[in-house]
């Protein structure tokens, strides 16, 4: 298993595989000096995002909070942050790891390179990762965020319009486009709800007037049908 990328309990799966429950390593330690923080295997991105935003700091994460920082972090992790900061994995300075023969190890680019290097894209099945220590950045804690909800005949164009802002998007600015249904909240009117059609997210980590300059961008070339444009504490956005 990608060492910290499962954190289901249970004591064996049915092909007779053993599943490793971390959920119980979930502390995380933050430098805010150094800008380093060092969390347990089986945090969860919710609960690294809570305990850096107390001193205005991040690392790239994902985009759901619930996911585990392991399976995320070892897999890559592209998150909102990654256009700033890379992704996860290259911010990624340390990790302890427990190999298949019992030994625990500290492994980073000068102790135990190899592991390191292997952990950071070179494959699954070095071991199992109980700590993991990452460089963080200033972020927030509040940043610009715009939804703008279009239909579905607006596809073709929404996702040209994805393409060619992403060609020259600043590091400051991220840009997500889904396939969603529209959900029952305030900002959506009532005949909306529930339709399916596409969001495209637009997260402002610079100034505002960067970040108002691209929606007016979008505005002027597809007509969103209704929209939510606010600013966001960091880690409601994730």
């Amino acid at each position: 298993m990608r060492g910290g990328g499962h954190n289901t309990a249970g004591s064996a799966a049915a092909d007779g595989a053993v599943m490793i429950d971390l959920s119980r390593l979930n502390d995380v330690v933050v430098d805010p000096l150094a800008k380093r923080a060092v969390a347990g295997g089986g945090a969860t991105l919710a609960q690294l995002d809570a305990a850096t935003q107390e001193y205005g700091l991040a690392v790239t994460g994902g985009v759901i909070s619930h996911t585990g920082i392991g399976g995320l972090t070892l897999g890559g992790g592209m998150g909102w942050l990654t256009r700033r900061h890379g992704l996860a994995i290259d911010n990624l300075l340390s990790a302890e790891v427990v190999t298949a023969d019992g030994r625990v190890q500290r492994t980073s680019e000068t102790e135990h390179p190899d592991l390191f290097w292997a952990l950071c894209g070179g494959g699954g099945n070095f071991g199992v990762v109980t700590r993991f220590e990452y460089r963080l950045h200033e972020v927030g804690p509040l940043v610009q965020v715009g939804l703008l909800f279009f239909g579905l005949d607006q596809g073709a164009d929404v996702l040209a319009l994805n393409r060619r802002i992403l060609r020259d998007l600043p590091a400051d600015l991220a840009l997500l486009t889904s396939g969603v249904n529209a959900p029952p909240a305030p900002f959506v009117p009532e005949e909306q709800r529930f339709q399916p059609g596409y969001a495209m997210t637009v997260v402002g980590f610079g100034p505002v007037e960067q970040h108002a300059a691209l929606l007016d961008e979008v505005r002027a070339a597809v007509s969103p049908m209704f929209e939510l444009v606010t600013p966001m504490p960091y880690v409601a956005l994730q």
